[in-house]
């Protein structure tokens, strides 16, 4: 297993393995065990303790029956999109843009003008 050396994906891996792992209602002792690893080897992962090799995470992904995408783009932990109007986004974003300093404001406009173009 190897250190935790990139942990955005450690997070996202670690989030998904528990959402998909409690969905099937599977024990991270059980499944550290059908997977031929100590009782601690899934909790280690969802604690962010390490990352799986790549044949571990294949394996991991066999025996929840999920491809990779199901673990990283998981729909338990991507929120559902909001149709927000104009009006409802301005009442938000104001309060918000109060807290930017000049140069963060200029990089939300000049990202704005982005989306736009």
């Amino acid at each position: 297993m190897k250190k935790n050396l990139a942990p955005l994906q450690a997070r996202d891996f670690a989030l998904g393995l528990s959402i998909l792992r409690e969905s099937k209602d599977i024990s991270a002792c059980t499944m550290s065990y059908d997977l031929g690893h100590s009782r601690s080897y899934i909790n280690g992962i969802e604690l962010q303790k390490y990352l799986p090799s790549f044949s571990e995470f294949i394996e991991i992904c066999n025996y929840l029956n999920v491809t990779p995408n199901d673990i990283f783009l998981s729909p338990a932990s991507t929120p559902p999109l909001l149709e927000i109007s104009p009006t409802q986004l301005l009442a938000i974003l104001m309060p918000l843009c109060d807290e930017l300093n000049p140069r963060q404001t200029s990089y939300l406009y000049y990202l704005l003008r982005d989306f736009l173009s």
